[in-house]
Formats: structure tokens, sequence, C-alpha cells
């Protein structure tokens, strides 16, 4: 990962690596993108997920996107729990939307994102799953900012598909 096929005869096209570039090299001399994430592809051994003998294949994004958080508590049974969603935006269009959103996994497989802290406070990874397809932003409407947008719902471990 990533696969995207860039068409280089699009000015665009050859824009996006710059893009990523620039946005990896001004954030990482900063400091200000403090969270790491991962794509993750997680495959089981058995005939369903959750049978058999796990195997990750983990993807950083690179550079970071920005990671908008949208967290809250929510009184349950049990007590209050951290809930919460997020936005990732500035995802480099190298990547391609099924590399981000796969809706028809096999039985054995699991796709969900990993987000972790990236400067070394300790922050406890969190997870993520898709609420609906990524949309690419390439400049047609105002606000893009030639990237893919993506909206994650947070679940726990135990809930991942």
């Amino acid at each position: 990962m990533p696969t995207a096929v860039l068409d280089t005869t699009k000015l665009a096209d050859r824009l996006v690596t710059k893009v990523d570039s620039i946005r990896g090299n001004v954030h990482g001399k900063l400091g200000t993108r403090p969270h790491t994430v991962e794509v993750v592809r997680r495959t089981w051994t058995g005939p369903r997920r959750g049978e058999g003998t796990a195997s990750d294949v983990r993807t950083a994004i690179s550079p970071p996107p920005a990671v908008h958080v949208r967290v809250g508590n929510r009184l349950r049974p049990a007590g209050l729990e951290e809930e919460g969603d997020v936005v990732l935006t500035e995802i480099s269009l190298t990547w391609a939307e099924n590399e981000l959103h796969e809706p028809a996994l096999a039985d054995t497989e699991e796709h969900y994102f990993r987000i972790i802290g990236a400067h070394g406070q300790g922050v406890r990874p969190r997870y993520y799953v898709p609420m609906k397809p990524p949309v690419v932003r390439r400049g047609d409407h105002q606000g893009d900012q030639i990237d893919w947008r993506l909206e994650l719902r947070r679940v726990e471990r135990s809930d991942l598909p």
C-alpha cells in the first residue's frame, strides 16, 4: 500500500507527491501531527473471524493525516465510557479507495484503523472502522485540499467486525 494510479499527464496528479512531501516536511519539523494512523488488515487462519491464529499487516499512512477527534463520554450501565469518532483529512491521494474502505471482506478478514500517539506520551491505541466510504477532494469544491476525507467510528477491539 498505497497503490493508487496517478495520471502524470495531469497537473493535479503530478502535484500529489509534492503536496505529500510538503505536508510531511512541515508537520514533521513542527511536530504538529501528534498521531500515527495505521491501516490494519487482520487475517485469521480459521474459517471465520476470531477463529485460529490472527496475523496483522499494518501500514502507516504517510505523511501522517490530520486527525480531528470528536470524543465524548456516555453513561452506560457499567459506568462512564469514552466514545467518539474521528475525521481524517490530508490522506494522500496515493491511496486507493479500497485501501481505506473495504466493505466486502472475506469471512476471515478484518479491516480497521489503529491510531496511536506519535510523540512518546504513551497514548494507548484506539481503534476505528469507516462510517462510510472516503471522499476524494481534488479541488473541485471550496475547501478541497488534494486529499481523502474519511469519517471513522470508534470501536473496542472486541467490537471489530
